[in-house]
């Protein structure tokens, strides 16, 4: 006689799992609901924050949004704004002037455009 395997608590194993094309139903729709829910995700990133980029985002583009960011984040942190001022000698008020004014073109003026 064949000795069949038992369970830890004594009784014998089930097979009650699903057959394999049900797991990769399921897995297949699991996927695409991921897809679905990160692309909302990134959409909805992307209109709450105009810096986040995109796929046709120009290297201009990038480095005046990070320019903007940072500037915009030392004139929103006085104890930042009070270091820099410090730093340059000047009072807070001209620090947070100058960097306002600094964040119109912070990069320069953008390059000229290829009309391709």
């Amino acid at each position: 006689m064949l000795a069949c395997p038992k369970g830890n608590d004594g009784s014998r194993p089930t097979n009650d799992s699903p057959p394999k094309a049900t797991k990769i139903n399921t897995l297949l729709v699991m996927s695409s609901e991921l897809r679905y829910t990160a692309n909302t995700q990134l959409e909805h990133l992307h209109a709450r924050y105009t810096g986040t980029g995109h796929a046709d985002l120009s290297k201009y583009e990038w480095l005046t949004h990070q320019h903007r960011d940072t500037l915009s984040s030392i004139v929103g942190h006085p104890p930042l704004l009070s270091y820099l001022a410090i730093a340059d000698g000047e009072s807070i008020a001209r620090v947070k002037f100058e960097m306002t004014e600094r964040m119109l073109q912070p990069c320069g003026p953008p390059p000229k455009k290829d009309d391709d």
